[in-house]
């Protein structure tokens, strides 16, 4: 099952969205679980790094879908994110939060169909180990190829990443079951 969330303040293109989704179910056979926000701010708030794919629009209500999707990248930077926006001037804008692809609204099924199947190979192929940190504000995602080592200092956990240092509470005991079983690697 892969997880989706659309971000999407316009009813009517979430519907489109979850019916190309339906479609797209029938024709392939693949499960998805999807959720939607009708704005940024209830995506992001207690956001857990449970979806594979985060379809985002840019005109949104409160936070353009462009910071917000720098928000996102602050606590996740696994997750396949698409931009689905009437502008299209602002897909290069894309490239500075990582964006995997978007499309333009009107979005037409073969062209949601042909973008949600290299999302799709891309996140089977790419077969990431993903560590759930929780943070004060949320949960930060890490990619076990990016982490360095995990040490205890004071009864917490802190996490050495190419992207930096994270605390949090937990057990080592725990997370090496968890990269284990994720074919991760083992601690010392």
């Amino acid at each position: 099952m892969i997880n989706i969330a659309i971000v999407e303040d316009e009813k009517k293109a979430q519907d489109l969205l979850s019916e190309y989704f339906g479609r797209y179910t029938a024709e392939k056979g693949e499960q998805f679980r999807i959720v939607c926000f009708d704005n940024p701010i209830n995506f992001l708030t207690g956001y857990k790094s449970n979806f594979d794919i985060v379809f985002m629009d840019i005109e949104l209500p409160g936070m353009d879908g462009i910071e917000a999707s720098r928000k996102l990248r602050e606590m996740d930077r696994v997750v396949t994110l698409v931009f689905v926006t009437n502008m299209s001037q602002f897909a290069v804008k894309g490239y500075e939060v990582d964006a995997f692809d978007y499309m333009v609204k009107p979005v037409s099924y073969y062209d949601f169909a042909l973008k949600l199947e290299r999302a799709i190979r891309r996140i089977n192929l790419d077969g990431t180990v993903k560590i759930n940190v929780p943070q004060k504000d949320g949960v930060i995602c890490i990619k076990a190829s990016d982490l360095m080592y995990v040490e205890t200092v004071n009864h917490k956990l802190v996490f050495h990443t190419v992207n930096g240092n994270f605390t949090a509470t937990g057990k080592l005991k725990s997370l090496e079951q968890e990269l284990c079983d994720g074919g991760g690697v083992r601690t010392l």
